[in-house]
């Protein structure tokens, strides 16, 4: 799970997240509204998989915005902003499946999305006592109760 020499070089964050931009909220990821809609583990499994594997290059990106806003206050929701379209991408999702109440979808985001952030900021400064498998195999396993 791409756990080698991280990629230091910081690209455009949209680029970088996979994210196109959308006139609703400013960008989105459209796999990941399709990963929730169709709402099998396996989807689920496979998208992490896959984010998993760029976090090399996600995360110098978002530890950026996370530090330039104790300097620049007028950055400091640029990663709640990234995070909050992240959001809204498994509310969207969720609502094309028609899963969960509307009032529940965007808070089952947030919950989904704290647990990746959280693991991603952390996965190669602590040991957690699992395998990258066995680590993808847990956050599959979050995301699946929180999202199917």
């Amino acid at each position: 799970m791409g756990r080698g020499a991280a990629d230091t070089g910081c690209g455009e964050p949209d680029e970088e997240l996979q994210r196109v931009r959308s006139p609703e909220r400013g960008s989105t990821a459209r796999d990941l509204v399709a990963t929730v809609a169709e709402g099998t583990p396996e989807a689920i499994t496979a998208w992490l998989r896959r984010t998993t594997d760029a976090w090399p290059a996600i995360r110098p990106i978002i530890r950026l915005g996370r530090d330039a806003a104790v300097i620049e206050p007028d950055l400091a929701d640029l990663v709640e902003r990234w995070m909050e379209e992240a959001v809204g991408d498994i509310e969207d999702g969720l609502t094309l499946a028609g899963r969960f109440e509307p009032h529940q979808r965007h808070f089952r985001g947030v919950l989904a999305m704290a647990q990746l952030d959280y693991v991603a900021q952390n996965w190669d400064r602590v040991d957690w006592k699992l395998t990258d498998d066995q680590m993808l195999d847990e956050l599959s396993a979050g995301w699946v109760s929180l999202l199917t």
